[in-house]
């Protein structure tokens, strides 16, 4: 059992497979909403820096010290507020060559697995998954990081919602490379649908 803040050893073939399962995408999209970067629900964010500002280029990450309050820095960039040194870590273990919204979803999706979250969020354990990766992202309930933090029941709320219209079919989705981009536009299909009834 892993408990709260502790870092396990990654299977990279499981993030590699997990990526698009419906309640990892829904798990995803809860943690851009809370970090404040998916402004409209339309799956978007992947170009923000901390404190709102937007980067142009995702050949890597923009690596920026950005203000965000009086005293304090940050270099958290992309939809999941990827730290400069985070990303650099993660892009290693995974290979990614670049900052594209597909690489930032692999990565996001790492890091909840580096948190033994992965399990749990794949057998739809949001609570637990949710305690496991807040210290992860400090906009996460009981993150403790003197930010804001959002509520579990607003966040579990959102999940559901996106989860709902992603369609959970409880196994993880596969594509061969000929269907891939359907899938990709299931997915932002079903996230516009979101932002409709919200």
């Amino acid at each position: 059992m892993t408990s709260e803040g502790e870092l396990v050893a990654v299977n990279l073939a499981q993030v590699r497979e997990a990526v698009k399962h419906p309640r990892v995408v829904a798990f995803r999209a809860m943690i851009a909403k809370a970090e404040g970067t998916d402004k409209t629900g339309r799956g978007d964010g992947y170009n923000i820096l901390v404190g709102g500002k937007t980067f142009s280029s995702y050949k890597w990450h923009p690596g920026l010290k950005v203000q965000y309050r009086p005293g304090k820095y940050s270099t958290a960039a992309g939809r999941y507020q990827f730290l400069f040194s985070t990303w650099e870590e993660v892009a290693r273990a995974m290979r990614l060559k670049d900052f594209t919204p597909a690489s930032q979803d692999v990565a996001c999706t790492f890091l909840i697995a580096r948190r033994g979250a992965l399990d749990d969020v794949l057998a739809g354990n949001f609570e637990s998954a949710v305690n496991k990766v807040r210290k992860e992202w400090a906009s996460m309930p009981g993150a403790g990081y003197s930010q804001r933090e959002e509520s579990l029941a607003a966040l579990r709320s959102y999940y559901d919602r996106t989860l709902a219209a992603l369609g959970d079919v409880g196994e993880t989705v596969k594509t061969n490379p000929g269907k891939s981009g359907v899938a990709g536009i299931i997915i932002i299909a079903a996230i516009i649908f979101i932002a409709a009834k919200v």
